[in-house]
């Protein structure tokens, strides 16, 4: 019975762990009850099941979990929605365990190959050069453009720690490359990531994101409206 398959992935690990594997009762909506609701331990188990949706993927990305993350990306068979597959790209400059599984990949948009490529290691970047049918000479040139963009923004005041510095990182690569648009911006607060909401809020609105955590949080909202 379903309730009865529900129940038991809900379990402790021992009892989950191969009902979330195989059992096909289980429907998106289970799996990311299950993400948001259990343990590290369950999510991770959902990370490597067969066949999970873009929705599931989802969930499990914002558990910024760095196993759970890498489990996800070695995982071939899970479909992985544009904005997940960014975040996850620019998680692994500090997260270096995904690069390689990313790059192995047959669903890394080539957009997302060549940003790779300019923080990879070199081994990364003669893989990338075998497997992927773009140009050396762009890959190259994104490397050269990346490199200066690094440097002209090398006394930027926005602090690089934690969540928020993270979402500012995405969301400046984003807004250079020219894909941020306000579609994609109320794309991250459907999806709940509330810290790419608010930075690419800010920098289309050509505004300090102190200013607009303020307006979003303080008050009753009326500042946040304005914008």
């Amino acid at each position: 019975p379903k309730m009865l398959i529900k129940a038991l992935a809900a379990d402790e690990i021992s009892v989950s762990s191969p009902v979330i594997a195989s059992s096909p009762l289980l429907d998106e909506q289970d799996l990311v009850e299950i993400v948001m609701n259990r343990t590290h331990e369950h999510r991770l188990n959902v990370a490597m099941r067969s066949g999970i949706t873009a929705a599931v993927s989802n969930a499990l990305v914002q558990s910024e979990e760095a196993d759970v993350l890498q489990a996800l990306v070695k995982n071939h068979s899970a479909e992985i929605a544009s904005a997940a597959m960014e975040y996850l790209v620019s998680e692994s400059r500090q997260n270096t365990g995904l690069q390689g599984p990313l790059v192995a990949r047959s669903d890394l948009p080539p957009v997302l190959v060549q940003k790779m490529y300019t923080f990879v290691s070199d081994a990364l970047r003669t893989e990338i050069q075998g497997k992927y049918d773009i140009d050396p000479d762009i890959l190259e040139s994104g490397l050269r453009t990346a490199q200066s963009a690094h440097q002209a923004g090398s006394g930027s005041s926005v602090s690089q720690d934690g969540k928020g510095g993270k979402a500012a990182v995405l969301i400046t690569k984003l807004y250079v490359s020219g894909e941020l648009s306000i579609n994609r911006v109320i794309g991250f607060l459907r999806e709940k990531r509330l810290n790419l909401f608010l930075e690419g809020l800010a920098i289309l609105c050509e505004l300090d994101s102190r200013t607009i955590n303020s307006l979003a949080f303080e008050g009753e909202g009326q500042g946040i409206a304005v914008v």
